[in-house]
């Protein structure tokens, strides 16, 4: 059985394998160009030449709510939210029957309810959460003591 943590952090999305695989961090970042999207590495290559089209903080500001001008109107950062991790879970998680998500403290319980919401709806099969400052530190107790 396949275990996955999904990693958030500022910087963006990795993904962990029991079995040791990692794939490579996904910056959090989104091109929102007209009808076009590019999430992750896309977006950060196209970055510079469309700077006021790239929006970097949708994991942290994860809501319903409309996005502000210049992105259009009817796409939420949970819209944003919902697209890179399906990425990321078509890519590295398919195998995983169980996934932890470790994410920052800051998350209020509606950013957790709603992260969770997008998960199930994209099949990411969660078996839990840990604040990734206690997953950083259990991980530092455990290499202590070996």
């Amino acid at each position: 059985m396949e275990r996955t943590a999904l990693v958030l952090v500022d910087t963006g999305l990795t993904a962990v394998g029991s079995r040791g695989n990692i794939l490579t961090p996904e910056p959090g970042l989104a091109l929102i160009d007209g009808s076009e999207l590019s999430l992750g590495s896309d977006a950060e290559r196209s970055a510079r030449i469309k700077p006021r089209r790239v929006h970097s903080r949708f994991w942290q500001m994860l809501a319903d709510r409309p996005l502000k001008r210049p992105h259009p109107h009817q796409l939420r950062t949970a819209d944003l939210v919902h697209a890179q991790l399906a990425r990321i879970w078509d890519a590295t998680g398919r195998d995983a029957h169980e996934v932890v998500l470790v994410l920052p403290g800051l998350f209020t319980g509606e950013q957790l309810a709603l992260l969770l919401g997008i998960a199930e709806s994209i099949g990411v099969p969660v078996r839990g959460m840990v604040d990734a400052a206690v997953a950083a530190a259990a991980d530092r107790e455990t290499r202590r003591h070996c």
